[in-house]
């Protein structure tokens, strides 16, 4: 049904927040990912939470708190893939690129810092301010225990 076909019995001083919403899309070598167009708000809460927990956590309760934002924000049909990927030894997604990853995604979704936090350069003069996920943990910890 068109929009033509639906009658509107709004008056024209209702204020309208339908959101306008741009597809996530993101290719990482020859896969490309779907992440959710917004988070809706309670995940969106939850999502940030997650990020500030992450400084303090494990490295095994990192790995839980990636794999949990991960379901928050990426396509079903993605998700699996994006796992596999970041365990696969032949065709991985590294640490780095997946931290990119994520650091563009909080952007999108207006959950970047404004700041980096302090601990959370990683040494390059260029780094813009972005997520602070940043990895303390030896990588073995962190891509061992992602897999599904």
């Amino acid at each position: 049904m068109s929009d033509d076909e639906v009658k509107d019995f709004t008056r024209n001083n209702v204020r309208d927040f339908t959101p306008k919403r741009k597809s996530l899309v993101f290719r990482v070598d020859n896969d490309v990912f779907s992440a959710v167009a917004a988070l809706p708000a309670l995940l969106a809460m939850e999502f940030a939470s997650s990020s500030e927990e992450f400084e303090k956590a494990s490295a095994t309760e990192r790995v839980v708190l990636l794999r949990s934002m991960f379901n928050l924000i990426l396509e079903d049909d993605s998700v699996e893939r994006f796992f596999e990927r970041l365990s696969n030894k032949a065709d991985p997604i590294d640490t780095q690129t997946m931290f990119e990853i994520i650091d563009w995604l909080m952007g999108e979704y207006g959950q970047r810092p404004t700041e980096s936090p302090s601990g959370s350069s990683n040494g390059s003069e260029t780094q813009e301010s972005g997520s602070n996920l940043m990895v303390t943990a030896p990588v073995t910890e962190l891509t061992s225990a992602v897999s599904p």
